[in-house]
């Protein structure tokens, strides 16, 4: 099964994750990728709790996202990939995964962003 959408949101998992994508898509497994996300026990649970029923979530470092075992299951599995950034994105394509396509969705106003859509900054 392909990796049914990967997706740069600094929301990560959240109502339009769960009902706009997560319904039509029915994932059984979505992974945040993060680095500072996984150093981060509490703030991920935060996260991870909001995952959509029936589907398994789990927030992860770009090493443990590379790894052999972790990239079969996102390929075993009906799998979203939620990245809070450009850069994590990058880094997982640089890092060998074969990341085809990218949805890109809100990336707020920041210091030192400046804005290409009302949305993505």
């Amino acid at each position: 099964m392909p990796l049914l959408l990967a997706r740069i949101d600094d929301r990560l998992i959240h109502g339009q994750v769960v009902h706009g994508w997560g319904g039509p898509l029915r994932p059984t497994w979505i992974g945040i990728v993060s680095d500072s996300l996984r150093a981060d026990p509490t703030r991920a649970d935060l996260y991870l709790f909001a995952a959509p029923e029936g589907a398994k979530a789990a927030a992860l470092s770009i090493a443990e996202t590379l790894a052999d075992r972790t990239q079969s299951l996102i390929l075993a599995e009906r799998s979203i990939l939620l990245f809070p950034g450009i850069e994590e994105a990058l880094r997982l394509r640089e890092g060998g995964f074969p990341l085809e396509e990218v949805n890109v969705g809100g990336l707020h106003h920041a210091p030192g962003k400046s804005a290409l859509l009302p949305y993505v900054y």
